[in-house]
């Protein structure tokens, strides 16, 4: 927390309310004084600031994987992770090769790549 001179307010809370998950809050309080150009200094006031959770998008990461032709590929995909809650799936989106069919089970992350037969 900055105070500056001209009344301003900074917080800058970085990663801290990462874990805040959306719609819980937490409680920033500080304490101050004001002083005069003759050197009075008011009574300590309070300040507190209520910092509430957002769902934090969950974060995948890319990966590769080789196969022989003709020879089925199983693999996982990498874990995803999420700041504020658990991963409870997975979703292909696209990337299904064309000489080859993809079979998906999204809740154990599982890809498996069978090679078509060629005519």
């Amino acid at each position: 927390m900055v105070l500056q001179r001209r009344r301003q307010l900074q917080l800058t809370p970085g990663s801290d309310f990462d874990a805040l998950a959306a719609g819980t809050s937490r409680n920033v309080s500080f304490t101050y004084t004001a002083t005069d150009n003759n050197g009075g200094v008011s009574a300590v006031q309070t300040i507190t600031i209520t910092v509430t959770g957002t769902n934090d998008l969950p974060v995948a990461y890319d990966s590769t994987a080789t196969t022989s032709e003709n020879v089925i590929l199983n693999g996982n995909v990498p874990a995803a992770t999420d700041l504020d809650g658990s991963i409870v799936g997975y979703t292909l989106v696209s990337g299904q090769p064309a000489p080859a069919t993809a079979a998906w089970c999204s809740r154990r992350r599982q890809l498996q790549l069978h090679p078509r037969q060629r005519l």
